[in-house]
C-alpha cells in the first residue's frame, strides 16, 4: 500500500464535520464540537468518561470519537499526546465495555467507527512521517484493545452506524496487512469487515434501492460511504469480489435519490435532516415505496412527499400521515428538521415529535420524540401507506397509524394538479377525544383567515387551506416551554419561529376534512392588503391566534367576537364548557357554582362577576378597560342575556354575595393574591381554567389546598376541571361532567 496516498485519500486528519476546532490553552487544549459545545483537555489527565451537563449524549460522541487527535499532531506538533491518548483510552474503553450487556451509550458504534479510522490513520502518517513515528506502537496496541470487544453484533448492526464500523474494519485490516502481512488482527479486521458490509447492504437497501433510514439524507451518506468503500477496496486491492454488486448499488440507490431531493437538490428535511445540499442533481417523476412509508412527486414546479410507515426504525421521527409541500421553489408545507439530539431541549424534542410536522394527530402523544414511540424491538407505533388510482384516475395516497393499537388515524390524500383533498378520521378508546390536523408552514408566510378558508402566502406563491366540515382553527407562532410548537431548523443548531396551523374537529366529530390548493400568484385574484372578507358562523367554531403574520383585514363579523387575534363563536367548545359546567350545576341544585377562566387576554386584564338572570357587575384589575370587559362578556356565553349598550358605568364594585359565575381574563399575580380569589377556591367551588400547560401548574400550585381539588382534563383547548372534594357537587356531577367531556 502506498501510504502517503492513502493518507492523501482515505485518512482521518484534521477534524472535519462542521465547526470543529482544536485550540492551545495554558494547560492543555479547547475542542470545539459539531454541537457548538466546548470541552477542556489535558493530556496526561484526560478524563476519560466525563459527565456532559449539556447535550451529552451528542457531547460524549464527539469527545470519545477522538477525531480531534490528528489536530494535536499535525496543528499542534504534539504527536507524544496523541500517543499518550491511544495509551489511555485504549484499556479503559476496553475494560468497561468487554462487560456483558448493552454498548456504554447509543452512539458508541458510531465512536468506535471514528477511532479504528483515527488509529489506522496515524499509523499510516508515521511511515512517512518521522514526528507521528512517536504514536505508532500506541495506536498499533489501541486496534488490539479495541479488538477486546468491537466485533460484538451490537457494534455491526444494518444501519449507518454499523456500516461505518464494518468499513472501518476494512481500512484498519488492510492498514494493518500492509505493515505486517501476517497480522492475524490485520486478516480479522479485513475480512470481518467485507463480510460486514457486504451483508448491512444487502438488508439496508431495497430491491428498488431505498434505505431503511426513514430520511433522504442518510440515502445520500450511504452512497458517499459505498462510493468511498469502492474506491478504497480499488485503491489496496482487497474486496474484488464486492466491488461490481457495489456499483450497482449506487446507480440503483442514486436513481431513487434524485427522486427524493428537493427541486434545487437539496436534502428534503425528512426524518432526521435540516435540508443541507446533496451534491446530486434533482429529477423529475414518481416515487412510492409501501415498505418504506413514502411518497415521493416531484415536476418542474411542484415538491411533494407523504410519509406514512418504516422498514426500519432508525432516524424514524415521530412524522407518519405528514405532508411536506413546496411551489416554484418556495416552501409552504414543511418538516421542521432536526435541530440536535438533546433530549433536554424543548425545542429540539418538539421538531422530532408530531408537533414538527404537517399531520393527523393524538395531542396526548405531542410530547414523545420518534425515538420514543418507534423504539428498537417494540415500537408501540404501527403505521402503513398505501397508493391506489380513483375512478375519475386521480391519485389517492391513504396512511393509516395507530399508537398502542388504541389510538388510530386514517388520512385520505386525493391529488389533482395543484389541489389536494384531505379526508381524515380517527378513533380512541375515550370516546371524546379527538385528533387535530396540523400544518406547519414557513416563517416567511402571511397568513389570513377568512371563516373557513385559511389564506398563505409566501413571496410570489399562494395556498388555501379550506375547512371543509365544522372545528376550530389555532395558529400558533414560537411557543417556548414545555408546550414548545411553531419551530423550524435553518440549519443544525439554529432554530426559527415559524407558524402552525392546527384544525380541531367540533364537538362529537371523529372526522375532518379540509382542501389544500396553491399556485402562483396570478392564478389567485386575492389581494392581500385590501380585501375584505366575512367570517362566517357556519362550520369555523374558534380561531385562536399567536402568530405576529396573520393578518386581519377589515371584515364584517357574523355571530363572531374577536379579541387579540381570537374570534371565538357562541357555540366554541371552550366558553361552551363553562356553559355546560354552569348549567349542570344549576340543575342538581348543589352548589352556587363559581367559575374561573384564564383566558390570556392581555387587553382585558381583570376580574368580570355577573349575578345569574340579574345584574353584571365589574371589578378593574390591572390595565382592564371598559371596552375591554364589555368585550369578555361578548365572549362569554355562559353570561345573562343583556345588551351590552344597557351597562352600567364601568366602576369598582366590592365583590361581596354570592354570585354565579366568574371570569378572570388574566392570570396576574394581583388577581391570584386577590381576596376574591381565596374567596372562591376557599368556598369548594368548581373552577374550570384554560391555559398552557405551565400555566396550569403555576395556577394549582397557588391553590390554598391543592388536595382540596380532583382534576377533570378538558379535551380541548388545554382546559382543565378543578372538582371541589369535600362537596356535594363532586359526589352528584362527576360521572355527568366526565360523559361529556
Amino acid at each position: 500500500m502506498n501510504f502517503k496516498e492513502y493518507w492523501d485519500r482515505f485518512a482521518t486528519k484534521m477534524p472535519t464535520p462542521r465547526q470543529w476546532s482544536v485550540d492551545a490553552t495554558e494547560n492543555g487544549y479547547q475542542l470545539s464540537l459539531p454541537n457548538n459545545q466546548t470541552v477542556e483537555v489535558v493530556p496526561g489527565n484526560w478524563n476519560w468518561g466525563r459527565k456532559f451537563q449539556n447535550d451529552p449524549l451528542s457531547t460524549r460522541l464527539w469527545f470519545e470519537c477522538l477525531a480531534w487527535l490528528p489536530a494535536l499532531g499535525l496543528a499542534h506538533g504534539d504527536w507524544e499526546s496523541v500517543s499518550d491518548a491511544f495509551r489511555t483510552y485504549g484499556p479503559w474503553i476496553s475494560k468497561i465495555s468487554s462487560a456483558d450487556g448493552y454498548r456504554q451509550y447509543n452512539s458508541q458504534d458510531h465512536a468506535i467507527a471514528v477511532q479504528l479510522k483515527v488509529a489506522a490513520s496515524t499509523l499510516a502518517r508515521s511511515t512517512f512521517d518521522e514526528r507521528a513515528r512517536v504514536a505508532a506502537e500506541a495506536a498499533e496496541k489501541f486496534l488490539d484493545d479495541l479488538a477486546t470487544f468491537v466485533f460484538d453484533p451490537q457494534y455491526v448492526q444494518p444501519n449507518n452506524h454499523g456500516f461505518m464500523v464494518a468499513k472501518s474494519f476494512v481500512d484498519a485490516g488492510a492498514v494493518l496487512l500492509s505493515l505486517k502481512p501476517e497480522s492475524k488482527l490485520g486478516t480479522r479486521f479485513l475480512n470481518e469487515g467485507l463480510i460486514a458490509c457486504s451483508s448491512i447492504l444487502s438488508e439496508v437497501f431495497d430491491e428498488t434501492g431505498i434505505t431503511n433510514e426513514n430520511t433522504p439524507f442518510y440515502q445520500g451518506f450511504y452512497l458517499h460511504m459505498v462510493s468511498d468503500l469502492i474506491s478504497f477496496c480499488e485503491f489496496a486491492e482487497v474486496g474484488e469480489e464486492y466491488v461490481d454488486e457495489w456499483k450497482t448499488l449506487v446507480e440503483m440507490g442514486t436513481e431513487t435519490l434524485q427522486l427524493m431531493l428537493r427541486e434545487d437538490g437539496s436534502y428534503p428535511p425528512v426524518g432526521d435532516e435540516w435540508g443541507r445540499p446533496s451534491g446530486y442533481d434533482p429529477a423529475f417523476g414518481e416515487l412510492f415505496s409501501k415498505e418504506n412509508g413514502c411518497f415521493y412527486f416531484k415536476d418542474d414546479e411542484t415538491t411533494l412527499s407523504i410519509i406514512s410507515g418504516c422498514r426500519g426504525t432508525v432516524h424514524k421521527q415521530a412524522d407518519d400521515t405528514s405532508i411536506r409541500l413546496a411551489h416554484k421553489g418556495k416552501d409552504l408545507l414543511v418538516d421542521c428538521g432536526l435541530l440536535s439530539y438533546d433530549p433536554n431541549d424543548p425545542i429540539a424534542a418538539m421538531i422530532q415529535s408530531q408537533r414538527g410536522h404537517s399531520g393527523l394527530f393524538f395531542p396526548r402523544f405531542d410530547r414523545h420524540r420518534g425515538v420514543e414511540l418507534f423504539r428498537y424491538g417494540t415500537p408501540r407505533v404501527r403505521s402503513e401507506i398505501d397508493k391506489t388510482v380513483t375512478a375519475d384516475g386521480l391519485t389517492k395516497i391513504t396512511c393509516r397509524s395507530e399508537i398502542d393499537e388504541k389510538w388510530k388515524v386514517e388520512r385520505e390524500y386525493v391529488l389533482e394538479e395543484n389541489h389536494i383533498r384531505i379526508s381524515d378520521q380517527f378513533e380512541a378508546p375515550n370516546s371524546d377525544e379527538y385528533a387535530i390536523q396540523r400544518f406547519v408552514l414557513h416563517e416567511d408566510s402571511l397568513i389570513e383567515i377568512d371563516g373557513n378558508l385559511v389564506r398563505i402566502q409566501n413571496g410570489d406563491v399562494r395556498m388555501r387551506i379550506t375547512l371543509e366540515s365544522e372545528g376550530s382553527i389555532r395558529v400558533k407562532w414560537g411557543v417556548s416551554g414545555d408546550s414548545a410548537s411553531g419551530w423550524r431548523v435553518l440549519e443544525p443548531y439554529q432554530k426559527v419561529p415559524t407558524h402552525v396551523i392546527e384544525i380541531s374537529p367540533s364537538y362529537g366529530r371523529k372526522t375532518i376534512e379540509t382542501s389544500v390548493d396553491w399556485g402562483s400568484a396570478e392564478t389567485y385574484d386575492h389581494n392581500y392588503t385590501s380585501e375584505q372578507f366575512t367570517l362566517k358562523n357556519e362550520n369555523l367554531h374558534t380561531v385562536w391566534s399567536q402568530s405576529p403574520a396573520l393578518r386581519v383585514p377589515d371584515r364584517e363579523l357574523e355571530n363572531f367576537t374577536e379579541y387579540e387575534g381570537r374570534w371565538v363563536s357562541p357555540r366554541a367548545e371552550t366558553l361552551g364548557a363553562i356553559q355546560r359546567l354552569i348549567s349542570i350545576v344549576s340543575e342538581f341544585g348543589c352548589v352556587d357554582p363559581r367559575v374561573i377562566d384564564f383566558s390570556g387576554n392581555p387587553v382585558a386584564t381583570g376580574l368580570l362577576l355577573a349575578r345569574s338572570n340579574a345584574r353584571v357587575e365589574a371589578v378593574c384589575s390591572g390595565n382592564a378597560t371598559e371596552s375591554g370587559l364589555r368585550r369578555i362578556l361578548e365572549l362569554n356565553p355562559s353570561l345573562p342575556p343583556i345588551s351590552i349598550n344597557s351597562l352600567p358605568a364601568f366602576a369598582s364594585v366590592d365583590p361581596t354575595g354570592l354570585m354565579d359565575s366568574v371570569l378572570i381574563a388574566d392570570a396576574t399575580t394581583n388577581v391570584v393574591e386577590s381576596g376574591l380569589f381565596l374567596q372562591v377556591t376557599q368556598c369548594a367551588r368548581p373552577i374550570v381554567f384554560f391555559g398552557s400547560t405551565w400555566e396550569q401548574i403555576e395556577f394549582r400550585l397557588s391553590l390554598p389546598n391543592p388536595r382540596d381539588f380532583e382534576i377533570l382534563h378538558i379535551s380541548n383547548d388545554q382546559g382543565v376541571i378543578y372538582l371541589p372534594t369535600k362537596s356535594d357537587f363532586q359526589k352528584v356531577a362527576t360521572d355527568f361532567i366526565r360523559s361529556i367531556w
